[in-house]
C-alpha cells in the first residue's frame, strides 16, 4: 500500500514546493475545481494548513499540501472552512483510495482531541504518469455477495486532475497565470528527456510574471533544479539547453545550476538520483547540505528538493551550525 518513498522522489518534492505558493493553488483550483464548489467558497480566505500533527508514519504516504479556505453565503462569509487536500502521485499506486481515506480520519480525530468543528475535506489527486490512471472508489475495491452489503462500505469521491492526457498546447492556453503553467509544464514534460532538450524555454513560459519577487525566484530556481534531476542532463547538455532562454533568464538559470555543481550535487545529477542518492548515500547528502547552508542558501523546500533529506532535518543543520 505505501507509495515511493517521498523522502527520494524529486517528483513530490517539487509538487509540494510549487504547490506552497498561495497564488499558485488559487488559480489551480479556479481552472480545475468545478464551479459547484468554486461558487460556494471565499478564495481571498485560504491559506496553507500546517500539518505538523501527522505522524512520521503518514509522510510516507502524503505529500501534505493541505489548504483551508472559508465558505460563502449569501449573507457574507463563514467561519466554517473547507479543506483542500492536494496530493500528488508521478505513477499509479493500488488502494489511493484507504490511503485519502486515512488522512481525513488523522484530520478528523485531531479535530475530535482539541474539540473543534469537523470540517468537509475535498480530496484532489494530481496525477502525471504514463499509464492511464483508472479512478474507484471503496466500494470497486471491497467484495460483497450482493449489493445489500455495499451500504457497509464507507464512501466518498475525490477530484481527479490528470496532467498526463494534457498537450502542451492545452497546458499553456489554460487561463492561469505562469507560475501554475510553469508548474504544469515541468510535471508533464519533467521525465521526457527529449521534449525538455528541444522546448525548455516553453516550460518556462511567461517567467518575466514572477522572477523578480523573492518567491518567484525561488519558484523559478525550483524548477530548474526538478528538471535537472529528472532529465538527467549532463553539464554540457545543461548549459545547451539553457542556450534557449533569453539573455537575462540565462543569467539566473546559469547561476542556479553553477550553485548546484559548486555544492556538489553534479554527481547525483549527471548518474542519476537512483544511483546517486538510494545507493549512495545518505553520509553524502549530509554533508552537501550543510555545504550549501554554508554557502548562504536559506529556502529550506529548494534545500530538501536538491539534498533529497527533509526539512526538518535542515533545520537541525542550521541549529547545529549556528550553535
Amino acid at each position: 500500500m505505501k507509495s515511493t518513498n517521498k523522502i527520494n522522489n524529486p517528483h513530490d518534492k517539487y509538487f509540494k514546493l510549487a504547490f506552497s505558493h498561495r497564488d499558485l493553488v488559487i488559480d489551480f483550483i479556479r481552472v480545475f475545481v468545478p464551479n459547484e464548489v468554486r461558487s460556494k467558497i471565499d478564495l481571498r480566505t485560504i491559506k496553507k494548513l500546517d500539518t505538523s500533527y501527522i505522524t512520521e508514519g503518514l509522510e510516507t504516504f502524503f505529500s501534505d499540501v493541505v489548504y483551508a479556505v472559508k465558505y460563502r453565503t449569501k449573507t457574507g462569509i463563514k467561519e466554517t472552512k473547507l479543506c483542500f487536500l492536494l496530493e500528488h502521485k508521478s505513477h499509479l499506486e493500488s488502494f489511493v483510495e484507504i490511503q485519502l481515506l486515512r488522512y481525513m480520519l488523522e484530520r478528523w480525530l485531531n479535530h475530535v482531541i482539541n474539540k473543534e468543528e469537523l470540517e468537509l475535506i475535498v480530496p484532489v489527486i494530481v496525477y502525471h504518469g504514463k499509464k492511464k490512471w483508472e479512478k474507484k472508489s471503496l466500494r470497486d475495491l471491497i467484495l460483497v455477495p450482493d449489493e445489500y452489503f455495499r451500504k457497509f462500505i464507507p464512501n466518498f469521491e475525490y477530484l481527479l486532475v490528470d496532467i498526463s492526457i494534457l498537450s502542451d498546447s492545452e497546458i499553456l492556453s489554460l487561463k492561469a497565470a505562469a507560475k501554475l503553467q510553469n508548474s504544469l509544464m515541468a510535471l508533464r514534460f519533467g521525465r521526457d528527456r527529449a521534449y525538455v532538450s528541444r522546448h525548455f524555454a516553453k516550460i518556462l513560459n511567461l517567467y518575466t510574471d514572477y522572477i523578480q519577487s523573492i518567491g518567484g525566484k525561488n519558484f523559478f530556481d525550483g524548477t530548474i533544479v526538478y528538471l535537472m534531476q529528472t532529465t538527467k542532463f549532463s553539464n554540457t547538455e545543461a548549459k545547451q539547453v539553457f542556450k534557449q532562454l533569453d539573455s537575462s533568464l540565462k543569467k539566473e538559470a546559469m547561476s542556479t545550476y553553477d550553485n548546484i555543481i559548486q555544492a556538489g550535487i553534479e554527481q547525483g545529477i549527471e548518474q542519476g538520483i537512483e544511483q546517486g542518492i538510494e545507493q549512495g548515500v545518505e553520509k553524502n547528502t549530509f554533508i552537501v547540505a550543510k555545504k550549501m547552508v554554508k554557502q548562504g542558501f536559506e529556502d529550506n523546500q529548494i534545500l530538501a528538493l536538491l539534498t533529497t533529506i527533509s526539512q526538518r532535518e535542515i533545520d537541525s543543520i542550521r541549529k547545529e551550525i549556528s550553535s
